[in-house]
């Protein structure tokens, strides 16, 4: 059971898109997994995401309800629904920096949990929400600092290329 460090912003990791985990490789990344969920037990957080922790690999860890700790490998906002909500932010890797942030209130999103089995998920509540999209950002090189242009322009280019990646996976897996 080890603690991993938090990386800090300004690190490059924190700035650089993280690199998808092939299906094949799930497996090999559970005790990593496992010390990511010890991680964020120990810091108190509600989500952390692998750059986070200095691993360039698209893996989310967020708290589905208090008790539970949920996966997400290769995570992708399918759909968003609603207007966009602003609320404040604090990230373990700037600490005692909050900012508001618009995010969308009610997404869904696809990927694979711990098991390699494909998930699809819609948070009932806002924070749940939020947690994701503010995970997933870290995997896209996007931190609390960076205005809301370059998130939405983020979402427009790589809204198609992500979904695709999510589907190859799947059909890589199932064949």
């Amino acid at each position: 059971m080890a603690i991993l460090d938090i990386v800090k912003y300004p690190k490059p990791i924190l700035l650089e898109i993280a690199i998808r985990v092939q299906p094949d490789g799930i497996e090999k990344e559970q005790q990593f997994i496992r010390d990511m969920m010890n991680t964020l037990l120990d810091k108190g957080g509600l989500g952390l995401a692998a750059p986070q922790v200095n691993m360039k690999k698209r893996i989310i860890i967020f708290r589905y309800d208090k008790s539970d700790i949920q996966v997400l490998i290769n995570p992708v906002i399918t759909s968003t629904k609603g207007k966009m909500v602003s609320e404040r932010e604090g990230c373990l890797s700037i600490p005692n920096i909050r900012r508001n942030i618009k995010r969308d209130r009610v997404i869904v999103v696809e990927g694979f949990d711990r098991a390699g089995n494909y998930i699809k998920i819609k948070p009932k509540k806002n924070i749940t929400s939020f947690v994701i999209q503010h995970e997933i950002d870290h995997l896209n090189g996007i931190t609390i600092l960076d205005g809301p242009k370059k998130r939405n322009l983020f979402k427009q280019k790589k809204g198609k290329e992500a979904r695709w990646n999510l589907i190859s996976t799947i059909i890589y897996k199932f064949n």
